[in-house]
């Protein structure tokens, strides 16, 4: 999608949250009410502002809108608008020494991608480092070569390594 759809999108976002808490801005509820009020808006049944499907908020949804209307100081419409991430084009989880390592090697083989992987894994703790890896070398020259998981095929010095080993060794 391009730049000019995600304002849209933003925009329009930013107008169905003004008007699920607009009437709360426009009559604030009595002392103690509020939540009464917010439960009552997230029983409601709104619509995708984009697509148009049926869409459910909850409660603590509608509220943290509520407060981030509230506390804007000129538009409330503007502050209720989803902010472009500070991260936005950029890879994450991927640590700076492996991008670098990717990118001076765009065809690394599986075991210079199996090292970065098991690398990410000490530093972070965050799942799916597997899939960030394989997205990180197929953004380079070398796409398709860092393989992981299941049914992925031993790294080329292993099958080295196991076919000079004699059978009786393979076997122990």
């Amino acid at each position: 999608m391009n730049g000019q759809g995600d304002a849209q999108d933003r925009d329009r976002w930013a107008r169905l949250r003004f008007s699920v808490i607009g009437p709360l801005l426009a009559a604030p509820p009595e002392r103690g009410e509020l939540r009464a009020a917010l439960v009552a808006l997230s029983a409601k049944t709104w619509r995708h502002p984009v697509t148009g499907l049926p869409l459910a908020l909850g409660r603590s949804t509608i509220e943290r809108w509520y407060y981030a209307a509230r506390a804007a100081n000129q538009d409330p419409i503007a502050a209720l608008k989803t902010r472009v991430r500070a991260d936005c084009g950029q890879q994450r989880g991927l640590t700076a020494a492996i991008i670098a390592a990717l990118a001076a090697q765009p065809r690394a083989s599986e075991l210079v991608g199996a090292a970065a992987l098991r690398q990410s894994a000490r530093g972070s703790r965050r799942r799916g480092a597997a899939a960030v890896l394989q997205h990180a070398a197929a953004a380079h020259e070398g796409a398709g070569l860092v393989q992981t998981g299941p049914g992925a095929p031993a790294p080329d010095a292993w099958n080295a390594r196991r076919q000079r080993a004699p059978a009786a060794a393979r076997s122990a």
